[in-house]
């Protein structure tokens, strides 16, 4: 009787043949939820922390800053928002309070309000009183250089005709819809 032996993949004999050739071989949809986490509530609704707008009427101030990220580095295909404000005016007097939302790369060697990309045209309302509007702006968004890869940031701006009377807060419902390259690189052999 020979001593046959099987040859297989660890002792030298097979080599395995490759799962894919070549990168960015598929896409992943991740859906993200940046704003309002916390303690839970009875009615389902959280929200970031209120800002009031900057000292200067024309000034816009930030009120929450969030990050989208999947946990890696990765291009994006495609980017869809669905993001929620609740504005409101900090005195009775009437006065008109303005936001916009705004995202960028996130980039750890510039960082500066210049690379932010507006998501949508600023948007104002009339207020009298304190009560909170709810605005929500959903669509696709334009990819460029400033906003094309994950992790991105992404802000809502809040600006007033009264000197510091605009409030704003992002509301929890907010999504952020992104396609992106796979996390696998693998290459053959």
């Amino acid at each position: 009787m020979t001593n046959a032996r099987k040859t297989g993949f660890f002792d030298g004999g097979m080599k395995p043949s490759p799962m894919v050739e070549n990168r960015n071989v598929g896409l992943q949809l991740n859906v993200l939820h940046p704003f309002g986490i916390g303690n839970l509530t009875d009615d389902g609704e959280q929200f970031s922390t209120p800002a009031t707008s900057g000292t200067a009427e024309s000034t816009y101030a930030t009120v929450t800053l969030g990050t989208a990220e999947i946990g890696f580095s990765a291009g994006i295909h495609e980017l869809e928002f669905g993001l929620t404000s609740a504005i409101r005016s900090e005195s009775t007097a009437p006065s008109t309070v303005s936001w916009l939302w705004q995202a960028r790369n996130v980039n750890s060697t510039v960082i500066d309000e210049a690379s932010f990309q507006d998501l949508m045209s600023a948007d104002s309302t009339a207020t009298e009183g304190t009560a909170y509007v709810e605005n929500t702006y959903s669509g696709r968004a334009t990819l460029n250089a400033n906003l094309c890869k994950l992790p991105f940031e992404i802000q809502l701006k809040v600006m007033s005709s009264a000197v510091s009377d605009g409030v704003a807060k992002a509301k929890n419902s907010s999504y952020i819809k992104v396609l992106s390259d796979n996390l696998y690189n693998r290459t053959r052999d």
